[in-house]
């Protein structure tokens, strides 16, 4: 029986870890969503920006 709640441990730190990227991943996205919202066109596409492609 020792081995269960050290097993049970590794199980909900790696649910809090999985939950802790999930949420850092959509504060990381809505923050570029507002930079690029609030940004003007020509700053994110400068003039002649596919000749880059």
């Amino acid at each position: 029986m020792p081995t269960q709640p050290s097993r049970d441990g590794k199980l909900r730190r790696l649910e809090v870890q999985r939950s802790q990227i999930a949420g850092l991943l959509i504060i990381a996205a809505a923050l570029a969503l507002f930079t690029l919202l609030r940004a003007r066109p020509h700053t994110v596409f400068p003039a002649g920006w596919w000749r880059f492609w």
